[in-house]
């Protein structure tokens, strides 16, 4: 048996707190000093080492004396469940402050937009280690995907910038040579994301019919694959939008390879804010562009380019229903925390509103011969000429985990094909 200051002093806790225990009900002693000072045995050290375990996860003492009194296991489940809501919706508002903090911040530099070393220096001097800041990111582009992608462009960075460190991964403060050599990598590969002729006729014929020689839309066409297809397919014309004139100028030297230059229009834009009319167009495809402003906002948003009857056809990664292995769900939640299922994706075009939803899921093969494969053969040679530049390693060393994890773990994600009609 101990007296109250001393179970106080082993705890780590003020022989006051010990004493509001008391008088709560959550905490009495077992016995008691013929000179009446308080006695606490074994039991009571356990007790109160619970009570202090619920109160380091920041539960109510109500909660703790009833979870205490009446044990029941569904009960402390809920009361955990209940209490990690409320943690995750503080860390949300937390996130809201530091996101209006910067954009005051921005808005009061003047002049000149700080620029993203600044903003580092800055969250450096706030306490915020690296590690810190891009945990930061991370999480705000969890929750709140379109508030980052704001809070970005007020830190000054290009919308080429955010949307290319939000694909790669990489640092918001990495220096130039990070994005070219990210570019680099996938320059000139037959897809830039998984993809094949097979599947993209196969999206074609799920869209149903279309006018004769119709007006398409390719968002994100990259060097022009799948919009030189599209428009041999259909006999229609392409309006191929690429945030990258680098692409776009292979297009155009593509198309005109192909005889194609009068049924493609290359145009530099933003996925963000497309610069055409309403009811512009018969078919509006996407394949592996959906990331940049998740599925619900694309539906939204590049609904209104669709013509009375006209089709939306998109490719989108997916994780498998179920748990994840952990490397796979690590992976995920860093590059692209919004994924969904394969159903689920298809079921947000029918919330939306669009009619005759179909969808499939791409075959693994989608994954290698257009892309993985020629991706991962090029890795040595430009790590031998990054060899003495970390970053660049680093922005390598990236694309090959992803490489990697598909190899392992390909049961456990995919790309969707999902069509639907207006």
């Amino acid at each position: 048996m101990e007296t109250i200051g001393s179970l106080a002093k082993r705890l780590g806790l003020g022989r006051s707190t010990l004493m509001h225990y008391e008088r709560l009900g959550l905490l009495s002693p077992s016995g008691r000093t013929e000179g009446g000072y308080r006695l606490y045995g074994e039991a009571d050290l356990r007790r109160l080492e619970r009570i202090r375990t619920f109160r380091e996860a920041g539960l109510p003492l109500q909660t703790i004396r009833e979870l205490l009194d009446r044990p029941d296991p569904e009960g402390l489940d809920r009361a955990l469940e209940e209490q990690l809501r409320a943690l995750n919706e503080e860390q949300r508002r937390v996130r809201r402050r530091q996101a209006r903090v910067c954009s005051l911040l921005s808005r009061e530099a003047g002049g000149e937009a700080p620029s993203p070393k600044d903003w580092v220096d800055l969250f450096a001097r706030a306490g915020l280690s690296r590690e810190d800041a891009v945990l930061w990111h991370r999480e705000l582009e969890r929750s709140f995907p379109e508030l980052h992608h704001q809070i970005l462009a007020a830190l000054g960075y290009s919308e080429s910038d955010i949307i290319l460190r939000r694909k790669g991964g990489i640092p918001m403060d990495a220096t130039p040579l990070a994005t070219h050599v990210f570019f680099e990598a996938f320059r000139n590969l037959p897809r830039l994301n998984p993809g094949s002729r097979e599947t993209t006729l196969r999206g074609l014929a799920l869209a149903g019919s279309l006018p004769q020689a119709p007006e398409i839309l390719e968002l994100g066409c990259g060097e022009g694959t799948v919009a030189m297809l599209l428009a041999e397919a259909t006999g229609g014309t392409v309006t191929a939008l690429d945030l990258h004139q680098h692409y776009l100028d292979t297009l155009t030297e593509r198309a005109r390879a192909r005889g194609l230059e009068d049924r493609i229009r290359p145009v530099q834009g933003d996925v963000a804010a497309l610069p055409f009319p309403d009811h512009s167009f018969d078919l509006v495809w996407g394949e592996g562009i959906v990331f940049v402003l998740g599925m619900e906002r694309a539906l939204a948003e590049w609904r209104r380019l669709l013509r009375p009857g006209g089709w939306l056809a998109l490719s989108e990664a997916f994780l498998a229903e179920g748990p994840l292995p952990e490397e796979v769900r690590t992976f995920w939640e860093r590059v692209y925390p919004q994924a969904l299922s394969a159903e689920e994706n298809a079921a947000l075009f029918r919330a939306a509103g669009y009619r005759n939803v179909g969808h499939f899921v791409q075959p693994d093969g989608d994954w290698w011969e257009p892309y993985y494969t020629p991706l991962g053969k090029r890795l040595p040679a430009l790590r031998e000429k990054y060899q003495e530049e970390p970053e660049a390693l680093g922005v390598l060393a990236g694309i090959q985990e992803e490489i990697d994890l598909r190899r392992r773990w390909p049961e456990t994600y995919g790309y969707v094909f999902v069509t639907g009609q207006v």
